[in-house]
């Protein structure tokens, strides 16, 4: 589940390319009333797509008009623009060109890079959208400086370029998808899943032995207890002392004979 949380970020970066990215408005139109210009109330803004950066064709957009390169035609006014020197200067994009290469290219590869699982998504995930938003601020600023420069110096404070829809779009994927990644690195693991089932072998089906299989399990060895010392035989003990025999009882004395009788006279 956590492996397809930024995927879909680089996705809606990708497709923000579509959208317009830049713009570049006539600002402080009472500037140009100062110097004798009727402006009307005409709008004077030009905006690029992404998609037109990456393919070149935002060069055309802004390709001289009259001889005034990157400041849009005022209607009614003849051009070039009196009071403002214009010269052969060209809008030069060569560099927005390929850092948008690198921006696409980066929210094409997060879009599936981003689904390997493990840290390793989240550790792409984090450096491919950190590595998109700062993309895309740089060519913001070498798209400014191009468009200036193309004007010229008397002509930058008519100017003004301006990040659109687009270009937030992308920027806010590229940052949610790097907050994605490193959410997915800071995310304990989950535990241990369930056990797969078993593998196929020769005589199964994929899903285990086949009905009425007995699987030839080996008895488990009996372990032999372990001898437990005998007890300590205490000392045996002392033999009781010798009883004495008993003292046998005293004899009465011998009775004496009775006296003889005298014989009887004759």
């Amino acid at each position: 589940m956590k492996r397809i949380l930024s995927s879909p970020f680089f996705l809606l970066a990708a497709l923000a390319f579509l959208l317009p990215f830049f713009s570049v408005q006539c600002a402080g139109g009472g500037d140009l009333g100062d110097l004798g210009i009727p402006t009307g109330d005409a709008e004077l803004s030009e905006e690029v797509t992404g998609l037109e950066l990456v393919t070149g064709e935002a060069e055309d957009t802004f390709a001289s008009q009259g001889e005034t390169p990157a400041l849009p035609e005022i209607p009614g006014v003849e051009s070039p623009l009196p009071d403002i020197p214009t010269g052969p200067a060209q809008v030069d994009l060569g560099t927005v060109q390929i850092i948008s290469w690198i921006a696409a290219g980066l929210a094409v590869l997060g879009i599936f890079l981003a689904l390997l699982g493990g840290r390793a998504g989240g550790t792409v995930a984090l450096i491919l959208g950190a590595g998109g938003a700062a993309a895309l601020f740089v060519m913001f600023m070498q798209f400014e400086d191009a468009i200036l420069q193309g004007v010229g110096s008397e002509g930058q404070a008519f100017i003004e370029v301006k990040q659109e829809l687009g270009f937030w779009i992308a920027l806010g994927g590229f940052v949610v998808a790097a907050l994605t990644g490193l959410l997915r690195l800071l995310m304990p693991g989950r535990g241990a899943g369930p056990p797969r089932p078993a593998m196929a072998t020769a005589s199964g089906s994929g899903f285990g032995p086949e009905p009425g299989a007995h699987r030839a399990t080996t008895p488990p060895t009996a372990t032999p207890p372990t001898a437990t010392p005998p007890p300590a035989t205490p000392p045996p003990a002392a033999p009781p002392p010798a009883t004495p025999p008993p003292a046998p009882p005293p004899q009465p004395p011998p009775a004496e004979p009775p006296p003889q009788q005298p014989p009887p006279a004759g």
